[in-house]
């Protein structure tokens, strides 16, 4: 285990679950999955079991520091950390590499990774490790990168696909990563059968990632090794210049789908990315009528509703309608149907 570390990317502006999440408190510190721990704290103790406390660290952006310690206190100062700029996930992810680099010697290259999300719904617990296992096994064995795939119940259109080629023990190696698709593209890639959903958990030898990026992204390599260099020389200054460098591009895009060797396992586990209000009716207990609340709220004659309300104060009661999303907090209210829940990022 002391060769594993695992680092959590939990950034974010806030704007798919306002107005209760906003950039000051986006959708990891939300408890939308259990009523008594927010979806990072639940992040965090999957980490903890994979790695170990010392050995887990959260990536997030420089305005999120002071809440992410607020909400897990029982990580030091260095385990919490912020790239200097917002580079996508690909910068927080190569940031994150040039300080476990900087702080291994020469025994960086040996060191297993795991990248995990800080806002998705999994459970049980023991399945997802067991599958993180799985998926370590096949990174060590084949010095390859490994993602988790979820197999899709629905054509969904807000998720990245994989498309696996030929199978290997564990898992599959990718043929491909499809980008988010329209109805009927996602709905083929469920008739096909050999499609999952991209997770955006990744899991790697620190060896193998430097090689699959030195192919990939020769110009990022660069800039990692650049960065490490000015670590070493504890030229923190010339260390975030050089991170300015960098383009701002998502992990998919600038390396998944251009490394050579992929590999992904497909989870057995339950999974949900939370996108949306909606989305929350997937994750906590329905009444008979198919309604999700939070907080105070009553259901009379009302069918397939959402209610979050933050003020213990009010009660929200729905009567006669069907399919809508209700969230209150101090001071707004959204009310919207729930096919529409998507778009309120228009409002923030």
């Amino acid at each position: 285990m002391s060769d594993r570390r695992v680092v959590i990317i939990a950034g974010g502006t806030g704007q798919r679950f306002w107005p209760v999440s906003r950039p000051e408190r986006p959708k990891q510190f939300l408890r939308l999955a259990d009523p008594e721990k927010s979806l990072l704290q639940q992040a965090y103790e999957r980490a903890e079991r994979i790695a170990g406390k010392e050995h887990v660290s959260i990536q997030t952006t420089p305005g999120l520091i002071t809440p992410t310690r607020e909400e897990l206190p029982e990580l030091h100062g260095e385990q919490i950390d912020a790239e200097p700029a917002v580079r996508n996930t690909m910068g927080a992810i190569i940031w994150a590499m040039a300080r476990i680099m900087a702080s291994s010697g020469d025994e960086w290259r040996k060191l297993e990774i795991g990248i995990l999300t800080a806002d998705h719904r999994i459970a049980p617990m023991e399945m997802f490790l067991e599958t993180v296992e799985t998926a370590f096994q096949i990174a060590s064995r084949d010095q390859t990168i490994v993602t988790i795939g979820i197999k899709p119940d629905r054509a969904d259109t807000g998720y990245g696909y994989i498309e696996t080629g030929a199978a290997i023990e564990g898992g599959f190696k990718v043929k491909r990563f499809r980008e988010k698709p329209n109805r009927e593209t996602a709905e083929g890639f469920i008739n096909q059968g050999n499609f999952y959903w991209n997770s955006g958990m990744f899991f790697f030898t620190l060896d193998a990632f430097d090689r699959e990026l030195a192919q990939a992204q020769p110009g990022m390599h660069e800039i990692l090794h650049r960065i490490v260099q000015e670590m070493h020389s504890q030229n923190s200054g010339a260390a975030v210049a050089i991170f300015s460098e960098l383009d701002s591009d998502p992990v998919d895009i600038a390396l998944m789908e251009r490394a050579k060797s992929v590999a992904v396992v497909p989870a057995t586990f339950q999974w949900d990315d939370l996108g949306t209000w909606d989305s929350i009716s997937r994750s906590l207990p329905r009444d008979t009528e198919g309604n999700v609340s939070i907080g105070r709220a009553r259901f009379d004659d009302a069918n397939e509703c959402v209610i979050y309300n933050e003020e213990s104060a009010v009660r929200v009661n729905l009567l006669g309608v069907d399919d809508l999303c209700v969230v209150v907090t101090g001071d707004e209210i959204l009310v919207c149907p729930r096919d529409r829940s998507q778009d309120v990022k228009r409002l923030t």
